[in-house]
């Protein structure tokens, strides 16, 4: 039996476009024995020539169709227009400051699963990752990582489990796109505060000036 995740497949295809698959998937040939010895993925089996030529049919047909729904599957997951970052398992959302990193695993922290408060997901968090769980099920909503570069990061979206892709037809599991919103909402509300923390400071300062000058 042979298993292939998405970063396999994905990775067949596109070796593909340089390489015939037999090139690809071929390790080694024995002509004597008309043996072939294959690798693909994390399998790796002995086959006749007849087997072999067997399985190249079916791959290729295999990676055809998976090639023409690929499109559908990136418009599913909100990942169209994302880069992906070494694993196909992680895509490049948006790129912030280690500031506002830095407040994202805060908020994450003050609202974690004993200070959730009936929202419909509470946080798992450290400073290598931020995990959004379903309050009312096991289901990881969004999982985000950060790429320290400098005094930047970039927010690298997961892929859900493949188990818990159908649970984004009911919003129980969020795409990369809908991660994306919230993330950007969030922190445009803390500028917004910050914004209005330091205008009120400044009345403040503005007052005790007034004051100050009164009583001179």
């Amino acid at each position: 039996m042979i298993a292939l995740n998405h970063d396999q497949i994905v990775h067949l295809i596109e070796r593909s476009k340089e390489y015939m698959l037999e090139e690809v998937i071929l390790h080694y040939y024995n002509e004597k024995s008309e043996t072939a010895f294959v690798i693909i993925g994390t399998s790796s089996l002995h086959l006749k020539k007849e087997a072999y030529n067997q399985l190249l049919t079916i791959l290729k047909d295999f990676l055809s169709v998976y090639l023409e729904f690929l499109p559908r599957f990136k418009n599913f997951m909100g990942i169209g227009n994302l880069e992906l970052h070494q694993s196909r398992e992680r895509y490049k959302m948006m790129t912030i400051t280690s500031a506002e990193w830095d407040f994202l695993i805060h908020y994450a922290a003050q609202n974690d699963l004993d200070n959730s408060n009936n929202n419909p997901f509470y946080f798992s968090s450290n400073p290598n990752y931020l995990i959004a769980i379903n309050s009312e099920n096991p289901i990881i909503v969004f999982t985000l990582s950060p790429l320290f570069e400098h005094d930047r990061v970039t927010l690298l979206w997961h892929l859900p489990h493949k188990h818990d892709r159908k649970f984004i037809e009911d919003n129980k599991v969020w795409t990369a796109q809908r991660t994306l919103s919230w993330v950007l909402q969030l922190l445009e509300s803390i500028k917004r505060a910050r914004k209005v923390e330091k205008e009120q400071s400044k009345a403040r300062g503005s007052l005790f000036s007034r004051i100050r000058n009164r009583l001179r």
